[in-house]
């Protein structure tokens, strides 16, 4: 997993384009006074290749084991605006919203796990936007909805919990069109989840192990 983490994040460094700086680490500088600044670039070079920022994610769910850490790669670029045939002549049109990829990943001490990847942009002066993004991960959980005092006999509980894991794949897509010239989108949503569910509990021979897929879509 650790691995496919660091994948992940060389290939979307390797994919930002260039800004216009003596060297890589001078775009992480502030032009000023020369110390870490991650929103460093200029007004004229956002325009043209937009901005890099990395996010951290910290996990502190005692149900994926209390602690656990990640980080989220974004690259964002402004679109600038666009001519409105509403716009006085002489004023600047409408902002359209940046252009973002994003990709992230995480992992917690109990061995759960997500990666996700995302995009948005517009086209035709903000007529036409999609936003949409992908995902897959594994989650360690623990099951406390059987006590021991209400079955002693058929399940040796520790801690009366039963573990499981839930792993599966999402993925959403967004389209919408702008109505005229109004501020009025229709458009059309795609959702697809597919899971596998697997209970874990441990030595018994009344109760097998229990496992079970799902997959659900919607439009």
């Amino acid at each position: 997993m650790c691995r496919i983490l660091t994948i992940i994040l060389s290939l979307t460094l390797i994919s930002i384009p260039p800004v216009f700086a003596d060297s890589f680490w001078d775009r992480f500088k502030d032009p000023s006074d020369g110390k870490v600044d991650f929103s460093g670039w200029s007004k004229d070079e956002e325009k043209t290749t937009g901005g890099f920022l990395p996010v951290p994610i910290f996990v502190s769910e005692p149900a994926l084991g209390g602690f656990g850490l990640g980080v989220a790669l974004l690259y964002m670029r402004e679109k600038g605006p666009y001519e409105d045939p509403k716009t006085p002549s002489g004023k600047e049109g409408k902002q359209r919203p940046p252009s973002i990829i994003g990709v992230g990943g995480a992992y917690t001490v109990n061995d759960s796990w997500a990666v996700a990847g995302g995009y948005q942009n517009n086209w035709i002066n903000d007529s036409l936007r999609y936003s949409g993004g992908l995902g897959y991960t594994s989650l360690n959980l623990d099951f406390y909805g059987i006590g021991q005092r209400q079955r002693p006999r058929l399940i040796n509980l520790d801690e009366s919990s039963i573990e499981f894991n839930i792993e599966g794949f999402i993925t959403l897509h967004d389209l919408r069109y702008r109505l005229l010239n109004t501020n009025f989108f229709i458009g059309t949503r795609y959702a697809f989840l597919s899971s596998e569910t697997t209970f874990s509990l441990g030595p018994t021979e009344l109760i097998p192990p229990f496992q079970r897929e799902s997959n659900d879509g919607a439009l």
